[in-house]
């Protein structure tokens, strides 16, 4: 692994808002100097990026980190890392995410270009997120190997929204530790953000990952000055001239991404994706979402040999600790110490606990059975009929009964659909720039009831059928999974549709 240059002194080994343990400092990204942590409450590793100076010193540039971070936190894809909002100390500020455990894109760059099929199962994990991101109208802006991971069963994720901007914004905060080698052209000239940012900065990742070199066929100037003039006047070279097995159409579409204008780039990540796939003689669908010995071998080469952590342990508290009679002091406010009131108030508890179980007993004691009627049985003549028995009316089949709902993938997002169970009728039931999961059917079949982040955290939604309108039945009560079966659904208000 390359040598790892710190521009502050060590975190390592500190502890902050009692609560987070740094324990190794793992890389300089765009945003700041990555740590690897441990939560000390949960005992689960996370990811903690300490902010410079120029952002944690500067008092508006946190309050708009602050105002972001709600929405950023609800932004939820199997690619993207979770982020868990920003922090502050009296003297530092970091980003909090879940830890991704396994090398980083840089680690792979460390072992030579790899094949066009490798890299595309790369660019179709991280357009995915970006895509993700863009559609909530946000730019990530700080595309960076340190910030994509992979993990032991060789999924990719990619981190650092923590920071991202409202589309149309200008990038306000830039910090001269880290190079700016994936800066668009733009965010050197202060125009305003597109996603075309993002697609610029993808395709200096992918000309590495596939040639090996930088935009100018070698290694990256060392300023970020050198950076600024290259990115702004220099013709990149054609990553075919460096590497013979990348197809021409597929060089050509890396060059298209790196046009200088935005406007004049491909329009998406997913246009960007599809592009890429149909210029390697694939479609986007056969790329593999995960890295296998068949689909990346380098890649597999490397999760091989990676030192990945042990399973934590789950922490047990100073109080579990203790014996049972110290827990039921500390459970009563006494003072462990105390050996006397300790061993006086277990009799008291003991006797309480009794006699008040004896006198509920006596209070509520079932009343006495009735003597039972014998009752003379005769069975049935042969010629006799059976008394008739009750039979309940049919309720009449709703016209929704018989069919399947199941999740149904449409662009970015998991939607959900309907069909009979013929496999006749299929209906697309939900449109939303949001995933959809988990739907079920009511009893009366009228509705359903499924999870979806659509305002951010997952919550639980009731969908008419006969009315088409939506109603939110949870709302800041936590992520919510699966619904009961059995639930019943309210009469549906509108929600917006």
């Amino acid at each position: 692994m390359e040598e790892k240059i710190l521009f502050m002194p060590s975190l390592s080994g500190q502890t902050f808002l009692n609560q987070y343990h740094a324990e190794e400092f793992i890389a300089l990204t765009p945003l700041g100097e990555l740590y690897r942590a441990t939560d000390t409450r949960s005992n689960k590793a996370l990811a903690l990026t300490f902010l410079p100076k120029i952002i944690s010193e500067n008092a508006e540039a946190l309050k708009s980190l602050e105002a972001a971070s709600a929405k950023l936190r609800g932004i939820s894809h199997p690619n993207l890392v979770p982020y868990l909002g920003v922090h502050q100390t009296p003297t530092l500020a970091f980003l909090l995410e879940e830890w991704i455990d396994g090398p980083s894109l840089a680690d792979l760059y460390n072992k030579g270009p790899v094949s066009v099929n490798e890299a595309l199962l790369y660019m179709k994990a991280v357009c995915s997120a970006l895509e993700a991101l863009h559609k909530q109208n946000y730019v990530h802006l700080n595309l960076a190997p340190e910030l994509i991971h992979i993990n032991r069963q060789g999924e990719i994720f990619l981190g650092g929204i923590g920071a991202g901007l409202k589309a149309g914004s200008n990038a306000e905060f830039q910090q001269n530790f880290y190079p700016h080698l994936y800066f668009s052209p733009e965010q050197f000239n202060g125009q305003a953000l597109t996603p075309a940012a993002d697609i610029f900065a993808l395709a200096v990742l992918l000309y590495k990952l596939v040639t090996g070199a930088w935009i100018n066929g070698k290694a990256p100037p060392k300023t970020n000055h050198a950076i600024w003039k290259a990115h702004l006047d220099l013709t990149p070279v054609a990553p075919a001239s460096l590497n013979k097995k990348i197809p021409d159409n597929f060089s050509r579409m890396i060059l298209w991404a790196l046009r200088k204008k935005p406007e004049d780039r491909l329009k998406s990540t997913t246009e960007f994706l599809s592009a890429l796939a149909l210029a390697a003689h694939t479609s986007v669908d056969e790329i593999p979402s995960r890295a296998t010995p068949t689909t990346a071998p380098i890649t597999s080469v490397l999760l091989n040999r990676w030192g990945f952590l042990p399973t934590p342990e789950p922490i047990l508290s100073a109080q579990d600790l203790l014996p049972l009679e110290e827990r039921l002091a500390v459970a009563g406010s006494l003072k462990p110490g105390n050996s006397q009131m300790r061993l006086g108030i277990i009799p008291i508890f003991i006797f309480t606990l009794v006699a008040g179980f004896a006198s509920l007993f006596w209070m509520v004691r079932p009343a006495p059975a009735p003597i039972a009627t014998v009752v003379q049985f005769t069975p049935f003549a042969a010629d006799h009929t059976p008394p008739p028995t009750i039979t309940l009316t049919p309720r009449p089949t709703d016209p929704h009964g018989g069919r399947i709902a199941f999740i149904c993938t449409r662009e970015s997002f998991n939607q959900l659909c309907m069909i009979n169970r013929d496999g006749t009728g299929l209906a697309q039931l939900t449109d939303m720039d949001a995933n959809n999961y988990y739907p079920t059917f009511p009893p009366d079949g009228a509705s359903i009831l499924f999870s979806s982040n659509r305002n951010g955290a997952f919550d639980l939604y009731s969908l008419s059928f006969a009315k088409k309108q939506l109603l939110q039945i949870t709302e800041n009560i936590g992520n919510v999974g699966s619904s009961s079966p059995i639930a019943q659904a309210m009469d549906p208000l509108p929600f917006g549709w």
